[in-house]
Parts: structure tokens; sequence; C-alpha cells
């Protein structure tokens, strides 16, 4: 019980605090998570890649899956609760008071400083996440090549996919043949 109450607490808690999303999440998951011993480094990258590959958002995905590392189900429940509970919270309250709110200088001004955060923890969690690219420069330009192209709208998400996947394998492929020589 004492377990599922401790990851409901800390996934509420960063639920609440956190602005920007799952990605502007990670580092802080991945930094509890790892100094609070309910995972190691080599089990983080498997928990991001099986987040980012399954549908939903990132940061509920991770919270469930270090909460069934945890506590089983119980804790999966617990973390995916403690999540999302904030967000439900917030956009309540947000409905209920954002007319007004937004006329108030000052609350402008916060949302565009939580702006300014939420960009620094992407660019955080592009550097953690983007290791391993580190060690493979055509991957690596690829990525960043890839990543220019789709920010400044000269190639569809889907069509930069659709050359990915193929390189992908055509990659993995050369890979296995080279170690197998």
């Amino acid at each position: 019980m004492k377990k599922s109450l401790t990851l409901f607490f800390y996934f509420f808690y960063l639920g609440l605090f956190t602005f920007g999303g799952g990605l502007a999440m990670l580092p802080f998951i991945k930094k509890h998570a790892i100094s609070k011993g309910w995972i190691d480094e080599p089990s983080w990258d498997g928990i991001v890649t099986l987040s980012q590959l399954s549908p939903g958002a990132i940061a509920v995905n991770c919270a469930n899956l270090i909460g069934y590392r945890v506590d089983g189900r119980k804790g999966s429940l617990v973390a995916v609760l403690g999540m999302t509970l904030p967000s439900i919270l917030v956009i309540l309250l947000i409905a209920i008071f954002l007319q007004d709110a937004l006329l108030i200088p000052w609350v402008v001004s916060a949302l565009k400083g939580i702006l300014l955060s939420v960009s620094i923890l992407f660019i955080l969690s592009f550097f953690d996440l983007s290791k391993p690219l580190n060690s493979n420069k055509w991957l690596f330009a690829w990525t960043i090549t890839a990543f220019l192209l789709v920010v400044s709208n000269l190639l569809s998400p889907i069509i930069v996919m659709g050359i990915s996947i193929p390189l992908a394998t055509l990659y993995s492929i050369y890979r296995v043949n080279k170690v197998k020589k």
C-alpha cells in the first residue's frame, strides 16, 4: 500500500506542477524513478521506447510502466491516475476561469515564461534521448535533417516516417550482416 501511495503522490505532484506535456516531464520522471530505485538506467531507455511506441501520452505510458514495475497492476493504476488527475482538474479550472484570467497581464506573462521553460525541457529531453545517436554519424545527421524538414514544413512527418522506416530497416540488416562476418 505504501508503494502505491508513493507512486500516486509523486505522479500527481509531477502532473500538477510540470507544464509542457510528456516530453517535458521525462527528465523529472527519469531522475526520480532512478533515485528512488524504481528502475535503473538501462530500464529507463526501454521504458521510454515502449512509451513512445504505445498509443497515448508518453508521460502516462511511462507512469504506467514504472508503476507496474514497482507494485504490479495496482501500481500501474495509481501511477496513471496520479499522472492524469491533475490535468483533468487543471483543465476543468481553466475552462471555468480562463476567459477572465487572460485579461490579466501577469497571467499572460506567466504563460510566456512557462512556454520558455517547456522549450528548455524539450531540448534537454532531446539531448537525453539522442545519446544513442552519438555513436552513428549518419543516424545523427538523418535525425537532424528530418527534424529540420518537419519543423520548416518542407516535408510532412508522414513522409519523413515513410523514408525513415525503410532506412532503419536497411541499416538494421546491414548491422546484422556486419556482425555475422
